[in-house]
């Protein structure tokens, strides 16, 4: 038997008193269909559909940052009742 207890960790690595209220989602516009992958792969797309149930995938636009993604859904986030 060890007498070791476990240590209590750092205060930096406790997320004391935060909570999920709500959340927000945005979707691209851009739809890309499930099609077959670049053959060097060696995978047709059913046998991606099969395994993953991924039939779209939605990429964000040329000019879309990763930012502009995160203030859609912020606004989706916001339009909800509390």
């Amino acid at each position: 038997m060890s007498s070791e207890r476990a240590l209590p960790l750092p205060r930096c690595r406790r997320l004391t008193g935060i909570r999920v209220v709500g959340s927000g989602k945005y979707l691209p516009d851009m739809v890309v269909r499930q099609r077959s992958p670049p053959r060097p792969l060696g995978f047709d797309s059913d046998w991606i559909v099969k395994r993953t149930g991924i039939l779209e995938r939605r990429h964000a636009a040329p000019h879309q940052a990763t930012s502009d993604l995160c203030v859609e859904a912020a606004k989706d986030l916001f339009a909800k009742p509390a």
